[in-house]
Order: C-alpha cells, then sequence, then structure tokens
C-alpha cells in the first residue's frame, strides 16, 4: 500500500474488480474512480479502471488508464494487448502497431499480437502487410475465427472474392452463429458478381441490431449495380446524420448521384470528402471522370504528397493507387510523358507485391485445355435436345476488348440476360471435383466423361439460378477465362453460342497495362500483357482447329464501333435472337455495369479507344517487343 492509499481505497478497488467480473462495467467505473477520491494509485487500479472504460467503448479514457498501468507497474503481455486493441478501436493505427511489433519482437509466439498488427495494417489500407500477418496469427492459432474472417476481408480488399468466399463459406459452417462473416459474406458474393445471392443474404441481416447498419450499407452497392435505384437511394437516406459524413456513404451517394444526372452535386460531395480523406486515391480518380477535367494545381500537390506518404510509410498498394490517379490527371493534360511515368510507377509497384508466376499458370491451363479435343467433346456432349433450358451465350475475349459492350448489346434484349463476368462454371466445377479453379488440377480434366459433363451443365444453371438469373433465358456470360476452357463449355452446353471477339492487340495490351485492376495479376508488366495475349490468341487457334469455324461468330470491336447497326443485326442473328431496336440503346438499360468499363458504357457508343495506343507509340516499345518475342506481330493487327 502507498503512502496516500487508503484502507478504504483497496476495499473500493476490491468491490470495483468484482463488479466488473461479474459485468458491471458502469458500476465498476464509479466504485473504482471513488477509489482514486481515496488515494488509489496502483497499476491493478488503472486496470480495472481502463477495462471498465473499454467494456463501456470509451476509448480515450482507457487508453489513458492503461498508459498509466504501465507507467506504473510495467507493459505486462495483457495491458500491452489491450492497449493495442483501444487504439485500433480509436483509429490509432501507427501508435496501435508500434504496440503489438513491440510484443511480437519480445514473443514472436503471440497470435493476437499478429492479429492486431494486422488489423493495425489494415486501417491503414495496407492490405498486403495485413494479410500476411492474419496468416502470422493463423499460423499460430489456426482456429482463430477473427483472425480468418479478416484474412478473407484482405482478399476482398484485393478483389479475389473466390478466395475470400471460400473462407468465409467454412467460417459460417464452423461458426453458424456468428454474423460478422455472414455480412462479408454477402459482400463476397457481391464481388464475385453473384448479385442475387448477396441480396438475399444482407437482406437477412438488414434489422440486426449488430451488423444491420453494415448490412444496408452493403445492399446499397448490391440495389446500384442491379438497378434497384429508389431502394438504393431510400437506404441512403435512411443512415443518421453522423454517418452520412462517413467515405462510403458518400461514396455510394456520389455513384447514385452520377446515375441519376446530378453531377455538379456528385462532385460538391466528392470534394467534401477528399478534403477530409485525401487519401482515398481512387476518389481523385472519380472526381476526374465526373469533371472530366484534370485536378487543380492544389489537389494535383495534395496527390502528390499522398503518393509520397504512401511509399514512406510501406504501403505500396496505396502508393501505386495515387500514381494510378496521377496517369489519368496527366492524361486529360495531355502530358504523355508524365502519363506514362506514373503509369510504369503504378504497375512497378503492384508487380513488385503480387509477382504473377506465369509459367506456373501456363503449366495448369494449357494441359487443361488440351484435354478437350474433337474427340473429346464430342463424346462428353451433353444431348442438347433433352434439355430444357436455353443455350447460353458465351464471349470469348481478352480484358479491354469490349465485352462490356457486347454483353450489354445482348443483354437488353427480351430473351436474353447479361450475367456479366459470373464465375458459374467455378461454381459448378467446385461442386463438381471439390476444387475451386478450373486450373488447380489439370488430372480432373483427363478423368472427364459425358456423365460428369451433363453434371457440370446442371451444376451451371443451378448456380445460374440460384443467382437470380431468369435461366429461361439466354444467360450471356462474358467471364474472361471463358477462352481457357471453352472445351468444357462446349461439350455441357453443344447448343451454346461463342462469339469470339477481337481488338487490336495492341490497345488490348497497353489497355490492361494502363488499367488499375483488382485480379488481374498478369496486367502489372508489359511482359505478363503480352503474354496473356499470346495465351489467347494460342487458345483460338486451338479451338478452330478442333471445332468447326461456323462454331464461332468472329467479332471485331473496331468494326462493331464503327458499323454498329449491321454488325449488331448479324450479331443478333447468330445468336438466334430476333431484331430488337433496344439493342441500339442498350447504355439506357436498367442496371449498370461495375468493371472497368463502366464509364464508357454508360455514355453510349465508345469510339476513342480505337487505336489509342498510338498516341503512346513512342513509349510502348517494350510492349511490342514483348508481344513480338510471344510470336506475335502487334503492328500488322
Amino acid at each position: 500500500m502507498t503512502m496516500n492509499q487508503t484502507p478504504n481505497a483497496q476495499v473500493l478497488v476490491r468491490q470495483a474488480a468484482s463488479l466488473l467480473q461479474q459485468g458491471f462495467s458502469k458500476k465498476a467505473q464509479q466504485a473504482i474512480n471513488l477509489a482514486f477520491q481515496q488515494g488509489a494509485t496502483s497499476g491493478v487500479a488503472w486496470d480495472i479502471y481502463a477495462q471498465a472504460c473499454a467494456n463501456l467503448n470509451q476509448l480515450q479514457p482507457a487508453i489513458l488508464g492503461l498508459k498509466k498501468a504501465i507507467s506504473l507497474d510495467g507493459g505486462r503481455l495483457d495491458r500491452a494487448l489491450l492497449l493495442g486493441q483501444m487504439l485500433v478501436r480509436a483509429g490509432q493505427w501507427q501508435d496501435a502497431a508500434n504496440i503489438y511489433q513491440q510484443v511480437i519482437q519480445q514473443d514472436d509466439s503471440q497470435a493476437k499480437a499478429w492479429f492486431g498488427l494486422g488489423e493495425s495494417l489494415l486501417g491503414t489500407k495496407d492490405v498486403e502487410r495485413a494479410l500476411r500477418c492474419f496468416s502470422g496469427a493463423l499460423q499460430r492459432e489456426p482456429d482463430f475465427p477473427e483472425a480468418r474472417q479478416r484474412l478473407a476481408v484482405c482478399f476482398l480488399e484485393k478483389g479475389q472474392a473466390l478466395k475470400a468466399l471460400r473462407l468465409l463459406e467454412k467460417l459460417i459452417s464452423d461458426f453458424p452463429d456468428a454474423v460478422g462473416p455472414k455480412v462479408d459474406y454477402g459482400e463476397a458474393l457481391r464481388q464475385a458478381n453473384r448479385y442475387r445471392q448477396a441480396q438475399q443474404e444482407l437482406e437477412k441481416l438488414q434489422d440486426h441490431p449488430v451488423v444491420g447498419a453494415l448490412a444496408r450499407r452493403r445492399l446499397v452497392d448490391v440495389y446500384l449495380h442491379i438497378g434497384e435505384y429508389d431502394l438504393a437511394e431510400k437506404f441512403l437516406d435512411s443512415v443518421d446524420a453522423l454517418h452520412q459524413k462517413e467515405p462510403d456513404w458518400i461514396l455510394q451517394r456520389v455513384r447514385l448521384d452520377n446515375i441519376h444526372g446530378r453531377q455538379l452535386k456528385a462532385c460538391e460531395r466528392l470534394r467534401f470528402l477528399l478534403q477530409s480523406e485525401p487519401g482515398i486515391a481512387n476518389g481523385w480518380k472519380q472526381l476526374m471522370e465526373l469533371t472530366k477535367s484534370p485536378l487543380s494545381d492544389g489537389e494535383l500537390s495534395c496527390v502528390k504528397e499522398q503518393a509520397r506518404l504512401a511509399s514512406k510509410f510501406g504501403r505500396q498498394s496505396t502508393a501505386a493507387d495515387f500514381y494510378f490517379a496521377l496517369a489519368f490527371h496527366f492524361e486529360l493534360t495531355g502530358e504523355r510523358e508524365l502519363e506514362f511515368q506514373s503509369l510504369e510507377k503504378g504497375n512497378n509497384l503492384k508487380y513488385g507485391l503480387i509477382r504473377f508466376d506465369f509459367d506456373n499458370y501456363l503449366s495448369r491451363v494449357l494441359p487443361s485445355r488440351e484435354c478437350y479435343s474433337a474427340e473429346k467433346i464430342h463424346e462428353w456432349s451433353v444431348d442438347s435436345k433433352a434439355q430444357s433450358s436455353p443455350a447460353p451465350i458465351f464471349i470469348l475475349s481478352l480484358p479491354r476488348s469490349g465485352s462490356t459492350l457486347v454483353e450489354q448489346i445482348l443483354g437488353v434484349h427480351g430473351d436474353a440476360e447479361a450475367t456479366g463476368e459470373s464465375d458459374f462454371a467455378e461454381q459448378a466445377w467446385f461442386t463438381l471435383t471439390g476444387e475451386r479453379s478450373l486450373f488447380s488440377a489439370p488430372e480432373l480434366h483427363r478423368e472427364m466423361s459425358a456423365e460428369k459433363v451433363e453434371k457440370f451443365r446442371q451444376y451451371y444453371l443451378e448456380a445460374a439460378a440460384a443467382a437470380g438469373f431468369d435461366t429461361r433465358k439466354r444467360l450471356v456470360n462474358k467471364g474472361i477465362n471463358n477462352h481457357k476452357f471453352a472445351g468444357l463449355l462446349k461439350a455441357a452446353f453443344p447448343e451454346a453460342s461463342f462469339i469470339d471477339l477481337r481488338r487490336n492487340m495492341m490497345d488490348v495490351a497497353f489497355g490492361c497495362y494502363r488499367q488499375n485492376f483488382a485480379s488481374q495479376l498478369f496486367s502489372f508488366s508489359m511482359d505478363g500483357c503480352a503474354r496473356e495475349v499470346a495465351l489467347f490468341y494460342d487458345n483460338m487457334a486451338f479451338w478452330y482447329s478442333q471445332l468447326p469455324a461456323q462454331e464461332f461468330l468472329p467479332l471485331h470491336y473496331e468494326m462493331l464501333v464503327s458499323n454498329f447497326e449491321p454488325q449488331v443485326k448479324e450479331l443478333l442473328a447468330y445468336c438466334s435472337l430476333s431484331w430488337d431496336p433496344r439493342c441500339l440503346e442498350f447504355h439506357s438499360a436498367k442496371g449498370k455495369v461495375s468493371t472497368a468499363s463502366i464509364n464508357q458504357v454508360n455514355q453510349g457508343l465508345f469510339t476513342q479507344g480505337v487505336a489509342r495506343w498510338k498516341k503512346y507509340e513512342a513509349y510502348l516499345g517494350p510492349m511490342v517487343d514483348a508481344l513480338r518475342s510471344q510470336g506475335l506481330e502487334p503492328l500488322s493487327d
């Protein structure tokens, strides 16, 4: 007992500890405050005070109490972990990271410290390092449910929805009463283009007292995509005034304003957000897209400073996002050299984080493809006459080839429905084989049979129906990997329409390089872009060698946009769809696209992309060389 600490103070401290243990945090706080008045000065007293404040969500008092306890009695593990937790909840990311790093330096085995460090890094949007920390927590404690959930969140941040879905499905199975993973599961479904399923899952949670607000905010993104704008606006209006200042709410409102043609209001909201939250890199790019004008001198300085700070503090992915935003600014000002320098910096940072192994990828894709020879496709083909559902329409193309345009043209037809890049094939493959990726185990393709192919077809259509699509219509799918397993699709849907969509390979390769993709890992190097283009050409040559040419409709983007109506008529005729003049007004259809092509498609027919690469010809020598090294001649395309 210290000189000033009275026996009465000791009694009050013990009373406060007992109340805290019984769950009476408010009474415990009152008792410990009385103990302080009676002269209590021990670290234990401050521990009780801090824990009571933490339970009452009084973050700053809890932080101050823990710091006092540490100054009196030292930084015990439980104190350090609680202090880190409070700092995370208060959004003091760097201070929290410092605490957790100190714990890890002293004891590397602490899973909670690795988890807390991951939370701190995720708070600063340093997703790559956060992912490694959550993985570290799971290495030390494999059944750590919160770490499993946050790892899934990292995958969502990286645009890897299928990986997130796998983790969340297992987590929900293991902990069916936990609601947090279910909200993230709804978001994963949305990112995987399973919008109707996402809607169903999130609507179940929209009135939950704990996660309801988050579920409703994620529902807004779903409603915006499927064209339920009134519902989206209703949810946004229902958010209280405090949460209307949060970035997610403002960005959703900006999107809705843009959809309704309220560009001035959208810009006003976005500028308000960026004044207080200048670290939202994509917000700056969105502002330029809305205004169709470059940044002001002050805004440009701000974006450059944010890129510098992100690099300084090791947030390489965020820094890359800012360089892509800067590239867009310089595109608008016509400063080609500065634009290209920014693109190189952004791509180099992303490539350094990911280092996509293309050789390993090819070693799985090519053997899988070659299992589908003409003989095997014929042997395994489903009897289409015995099937009731109309055959899908598959677009075989590379990213940035105009697949969104073609899908939207077909999708407004009364007898067709656009499904985007929905992963029905991956879902069907998982149901059939237990493997998530179509290319993870080539031997499974060698083991296919007519019976398995028929089941694949069944599972594909079941996945589409579960996602809310009408399987009585021609489902239009533009998955960018379709050309890699077209043989399987042909065997499962012999009556399907296959559109061989091509665009100038330099426009495609450079279009991929200049687009800050979330999930196209090949796109962050010129060599990767060239190899993906070459793979498409090689795949299509293989399918033409195995199937009659009339199985495919060759469609060239440049011809489509320059000779639009005749090309649309030919497209509809090939797909056995009657003439529908609404297909010429595709951009007026309800429901917007969510891919990188959204701005062009929403503006109508976009012709400015033809031969765009020539404006950058002086900088694209390495891209030309990379394509030539793959046996292609880009300048004659």
